[in-house]
């Protein structure tokens, strides 16, 4: 019945998600694409390049999110801001940029010494030129719940868990080839019995992007994620694109193999595509009155199916489905660990 339970916010998000998208892409079609009122004025000069609102994806989401990897985990870039490194849709000419809502689920075989996760975050994305250069700073205030559905009976550890933060991002346009980026995000992790300040993560890094032809792109660049495990990680990678069917994203931590289809006439193409990434965080725990460090990762291996760009004003969706791998929990000063089998994962986003 946990498994069961655990699954109701899936359900329920979806279903309202999809609900939501009907009247947003009849709104767009009408006007044309339009979001809002007129653009601020000093916000119309912003670079077109500069952002992207194809999340998650986090670093985290390169998330996300939060190797905090995609939207779960805060730890290189925010979920939104790990899309500067791809190719960027279109942009809003106001500092209000859209909003991105994710859940996902993580299974539990059923056993005593199992743990089920259940996962939401959201975060709001603005956006302003630098007064100094040609550059723009990205702010993306966000939060996320974890919830321990099924955990193991010795683990005297609340199943509820709680990061808040933002995220700050800079990016300039140094040339037509050449890009760079730094950024830091500042958050709040704890389970709220524990508020010492060990709870304060202050993941950050910097990037560099190469784009010498429409078909390739390279990045390269370091991160420190916030964790216990994994600190510090190289980020970045390639992108190879050879026509718009087909798109090879091998950039660390969250590569893809994608493919574009069209299954409905008249209507926006979606990529469906393979991707791996990694997942977790850790929390400032309250453990019977003793404070320690919760670290909790795994691997996820996905099928997953998205919009291709779609106008400004409309929903964007992404599901994921797949499997995690390598999942452990272990705490820095009691040394415990616990290492949970295989378990199933389902990943929801959706953007405005």
């Amino acid at each position: 019945m946990k498994f069961l339970r655990a699954f109701f916010p899936t359900f329920w998000t979806l279903g309202a998600f999809c609900l939501l998208a009907c009247p947003f892409a009849e709104c767009t079609a009408q006007d044309g694409g339009s979001s809002g009122p007129e653009p601020v004025p000093y916000i119309s000069e912003i670079p077109a390049s500069f952002v992207s609102m194809r999340n998650s994806e986090p670093m985290p989401d390169v998330s996300g999110s939060t190797v905090g990897i995609d939207e779960g985990t805060p730890g290189a870039l925010s979920a939104s801001a790990s899309e500067l490194l791809r190719q960027a849709p279109e942009h809003r000419k106001s500092f209000f940029q859209g909003f991105s809502l994710n859940q996902s689920f993580t299974s539990a075989s059923g056993d005593a010494e199992e743990l089920g996760l259940v996962h939401f975050g959201t975060n709001v994305l603005f956006a302003a030129p630098m007064p100094w250069d040609a550059g723009a700073l990205i702010l993306a205030p966000n939060f996320m719940f974890d919830h321990f559905y099924e955990m193991p009976s010795a683990l005297n550890m609340k199943d509820s868990l709680y990061r808040a933060g933002v995220s700050l991002t800079w990016r300039k346009e140094v040339n037509e080839f050449w890009n760079v980026m730094a950024f830091i995000s500042p958050t709040f992790s704890s389970d709220l019995e524990n508020t010492s300040s060990d709870a304060i993560r202050l993941p950050g890094g910097g990037v560099a992007v190469w784009t010498p032809t429409p078909h390739w792109q390279f990045s390269l660049g370091v991160a420190y994620t916030g964790m216990e495990e994994w600190a510090v990680t190289p980020i970045g990678g390639f992108i190879w694109q050879p026509n718009e069917d087909w798109k090879l994203d091998c950039t660390f931590p969250k590569p893809r193999l994608c493919r574009r289809v069209e299954p409905f006439a008249g209507h926006s193409p979606f990529w469906v595509y393979l991707a791996g990434e990694f997942f977790g965080g850790t929390w400032a725990v309250d453990l019977a009155g003793r404070n320690d460090l919760a670290t909790y990762r795994e691997v996820r291996i996905m099928f997953g199916v998205e919009r291709d760009r779609p106008k400004l004003g409309e929903l964007d969706i992404k599901l994921e489905l797949g499997i995690a791998l390598w999942r452990k929990l272990e705490f820095e000063n009691s040394h415990d660990v616990y290492r949970p089998d295989v378990g199933f994962v389902e990943n929801l986003t959706v953007r405005f």
